[in-house]
């Protein structure tokens, strides 16, 4: 299934940076970024560069596997958060359980 393209790629969950890469009705599928190596016990996997180019803290994917409600996130307004071509790789791997496995 291809993925939907929306103009609101980037939202904010819990005050982290968010790329919102699927949303159906009130569902949305995202990667969280953050500075911290893990979450909730789970390791977080590490970016090359931070998402916030005006920050030199570590940046991490969290590896989420759910779908969580579109009420939970708030819109960027600061919309200098950006993912380096670098780290496009790393994304992609944190987007995949998503897919259903045949």
């Amino acid at each position: 299934m291809r993925e939907k393209k929306d103009s609101n790629t980037r939202g904010k969950y819990r005050e982290h940076p968010a790329y919102i890469f699927e949303q159906s009705g009130d569902k949305v599928k995202s990667v969280i970024f953050t500075s911290n190596a893990t979450t909730n016990g789970v390791k977080n996997k590490k970016l090359k560069h931070n998402v916030d180019p005006t920050s030199d803290d570590d940046c991490y994917g969290v590896q989420y596997r759910g779908v969580r409600e579109k009420s939970d996130f708030q819109s960027a307004d600061d919309k200098h958060y950006r993912i380096h071509k670098d780290d496009f790789e790393t994304v992609r791997q944190l987007k995949s359980p998503y897919k259903k496995k045949k």
